[in-house]
């Protein structure tokens, strides 16, 4: 059994798909809710959505910010099997289509943990002070984008 796939990206390509994932879990989060019943999942949903959305939305933001030599320069790293699993896995609504809140919840903070484990991976492998401080802002803002999921997410179960 393999553990590790190896990845040669630029830092670049990889904001690029960190992004894509925060597009997939919206459009995700919107094909679910177009099957939900219970209104307070279609609320968590709706709000799972847009709020995915809006953290890619601030991703290609920040993006514009990074230098082009820090976006071009080449990376070399490790994603364990099990992170990449846990993360791609999730999205198969097959499983999803009666979840309930805290279900959805759960799944939406696993999600968000496998980013927050790929940023914390990128810091601890890289050398290069600038890629670390662009990858701590990043990983930042998944914590802080995290910690407001949960809380509103806590504020939609109690309604």
């Amino acid at each position: 059994m393999r553990t590790k796939i190896m990845a040669c990206e630029t830092i670049e390509d990889i904001f690029n798909r960190i992004r894509r994932f925060h597009k997939e879990l919206s459009d995700f989060y919107q094909k679910l809710n177009d099957t939900a019943q219970q209104e307070r999942v279609k609320m968590l949903l709706d709000y799972l959505q847009q709020h995915e959305k809006n953290l890619e939305e601030s991703l290609a933001s920040y993006q514009t910010e990074v230098s082009n030599n820090i976006l071009k320069t080449w990376f070399k790293f490790h994603i364990p099997d099990e992170l990449h699993d846990t993360c791609c896995k999730q999205l198969s609504i097959e499983n999803k289509l009666n979840a309930s809140t805290d279900e959805i919840v759960a799944l939406a903070l696993k999600l968000d943990d496998c980013l927050i484990n790929l940023c914390s991976m990128i810091i601890e492998k890289t050398d290069i002070p600038e890629i670390r401080d662009v990858f701590t802002n990043l990983l930042n803002l998944e914590k802080k984008q995290e910690m407001q999921l949960a809380r509103n997410s806590l504020t939609i179960n109690d309604i």
